[in-house]
């Protein structure tokens, strides 16, 4: 049997991810070693392959399968994948065999199952034309990116820690770090002092779709609140001071479209210290009241 045989086998035992109704990624790793499937080794080139993706190796140390807006994500030496976005335990860590990383080939087969179940949770369902048309998911034209949008799962809320700033300072501060793509957050929104109160700016990482470099934590190799998380900064210390009302209805505004753009619920829009150890948003930040209007 070659490298990628298992997955003929997947079709001809009549796998979920092929039925109507089913959900591929309800398989569990006892089942799928139960059917017999050999548990030998798949490149993630294979994989991609397999799955008509492209593969990438991030220069720092990150391995991904792209079809945006879809992703594959994996950290080498560690047994866990991210399917667009969602976490995915597997049997065992992924490891360098000759010149490819791979996996054992039952661990393969559960990320196809989950990435081809995601796929299908993700297609639009087709309305009846008697039924209520659904409010549209496009962004203002100013917002709406430069290239396919990534696949989203997260929203990180913060604030500068300074009394003045805009978009084009904070980008220039972080150039000055070395930060290749300038502002590490995706969206800017201004309290009148050098941009309006209540102005969103719209980010280089966000126009050109670059995950942020706004929520390091300690620990996580994975990188998971960058890639994974919209950084939205409101302008202020709101450690010592109060958000504006235009702020807030800014805010609430953006974060609003973003849900219904990429599906994302109000339980993971988050503040920088619920993922961090941090004070960021501020004390004085409204986050009930905010929690609230998004609703």
């Amino acid at each position: 049997m070659r490298a990628l045989g298992f997955f003929g086998l997947l079709i001809l035992t009549g796998c979920a991810s092929t039925q109507r109704g089913a959900d591929p990624a309800s398989h569990s790793r006892s089942e799928l070693e139960s059917t017999g499937v050999r548990t030998d080794f798949v490149s993630l080139r294979e994989l991609a392959a397999d799955l008509k993706m492209r593969y990438r190796e991030d220069r720092r140390g990150f391995l991904e399968l792209s079809s945006p807006p879809h992703s594959l994500m994996f950290t080498p030496g560690t047994s866990v994948a991210h399917v667009n976005g969602k976490e995915l335990d597997l049997g065992s860590p992924l490891a360098r065999r000759g010149q490819d990383y791979s996996l054992r080939g039952v661990d393969a087969q559960l990320v196809r199952a989950a990435y081809l179940g995601s796929r299908t949770k993700a297609e639009p369902f087709v309305v009846p034309a008697v039924a209520k048309r659904q409010p549209s998911t496009a962004l203002p034209a100013a917002w709406e990116p430069a290239r396919c949008a990534r696949p989203w799962s997260r929203i990180v809320v913060h604030h500068t820690a300074t009394k003045r700033d805009c978009c084009a300072h904070i980008d220039k501060a972080h150039r000055g770090r070395g930060w290749d793509h300038g502002c590490g957050y995706h969206f800017v929104i201004g309290n009148g002092t050098m941009s309006g109160n209540g102005e969103t700016e719209v980010g280089n990482r966000w126009l050109h779709q670059i995950h942020g470099a706004h929520t390091r934590v300690t620990g996580d190799r994975t990188n998971f609140w960058n890639e994974n998380g919209i950084g939205v900064v409101v302008v202020g210390n709101f450690e010592q001071q109060r958000v504006s009302d235009e702020q807030l209805g800014a805010l609430v505004e953006l974060v609003r479209k973003l849900q219904a753009r990429f599906e994302i619920s109000s339980g993971h829009v988050v503040r920088h210290g619920e993922v961090d150890a941090t004070m960021c948003p501020g004390a004085h930040f409204p986050w009930t009241e905010f929690k609230r209007r998004l609703r």
